[in-house]
């Protein structure tokens, strides 16, 4: 199970993401519904870590 929230000086969990899952390529890919994160604008991808 994911999950979404925010992270400061401190972690919050706001909520569980609405589909999750991990690749054996050590893909991790989590879908959370826009409304649920401040309906945010289409950017680009963000780049691996």
């Amino acid at each position: 199970m994911y999950g979404y929230g925010t992270v400061g000086s401190t972690s919050t969990t706001l909520g569980t993401a609405d589909d999750g899952s991990n690749s054996a390529d050590g893909t991790i890919t989590i879908t959370v519904t826009n409304s649920k994160v401040g309906n945010p604008t289409a950017r680009p991808a963000s780049k691996p870590l």
